[in-house]
């Protein structure tokens, strides 16, 4: 003899079935990925919050010190180094250094083709 549920465990059950199946995505729904926007519609727009609300102390990179101005400038002044997915040191604006013997003095080599956002080559 077969066994049957209680008409609310087999509601409870049948709404459960719903919501598993309803998150799951059909095969021709599958996303592609974010889509970029176009250049006008690509804004940066920090969360600073606080009694600062937004006014920056300084853009000097060698000033800031709040995180909220460093995300600012970090748009505006390109890092030298980054790092990458594997937490290593990796190039950005500077394709290549090297250290003295005593390891006080790197010298970083910038990448050719860098321009200042006037259009000025940058010859460091």
């Amino acid at each position: 003899m077969p066994m049957t549920l209680p008409r609310p465990a087999r509601l409870v059950f049948a709404l459960g079935l719903l919501v598993l199946l309803s998150s799951c995505a059909l095969p021709w729904q599958q996303a592609r990925g974010p889509q970029a926007l176009p250049d006008a519609q690509q804004i940066f727009h920090p969360f600073i919050s606080g009694a600062k609300n937004g006014d920056l102390d300084s853009l000097d990179p060698a000033l800031i010190q709040f995180s909220g101005d460093y995300q600012v400038a970090q748009l505006i002044f390109p890092p030298l180094v980054t790092v990458d997915d594997h937490n290593q040191v990796a190039p950005w604006a500077a394709d290549a250094w090297s250290a003295s013997a005593d390891g006080l003095t790197w010298t970083l080599h910038i990448r050719p083709g860098m321009k200042w956002s006037d259009g000025v080559p940058i010859d460091a």
